[in-house]
C-alpha cells in the first residue's frame, strides 16, 4: 500500500491562503461531477437525497458556489 497522509480540513476563515488559492485554481472551469458507485448510491438512499438535487449537481459550475472548507 502507498504512503498515507493525514487528512486535514480547513475553514475559509482559518485557512492557509495558498490552499484556497489552489482550490479555486483547480476548480476554475465548469466540470461534470461523476456521481456513481455503491458507496455513493448507499449514502444517497440513507440520506434520502432527491434525484432532482443530484441532477442539479451534475453540471458543477464553481462560480455558483462558495468554498467554505477544503
Amino acid at each position: 500500500m502507498g504512503v498515507r497522509f493525514k487528512t486535514s480540513r480547513f475553514h475559509v476563515h482559518y485557512r492557509p491562503d495558498s490552499l484556497f488559492e489552489r482550490v479555486k485554481y483547480k476548480f476554475q472551469e465548469p466540470r461534470t461531477l461523476k456521481l456513481h458507485g455503491n458507496h455513493f448510491n448507499k449514502r444517497k438512499e440513507e440520506r434520502k437525497i432527491p434525484n432532482d438535487l443530484i441532477q442539479s449537481l451534475l453540471d458543477f459550475n464553481p462560480d455558483q458556489w462558495k468554498v467554505v472548507t477544503s
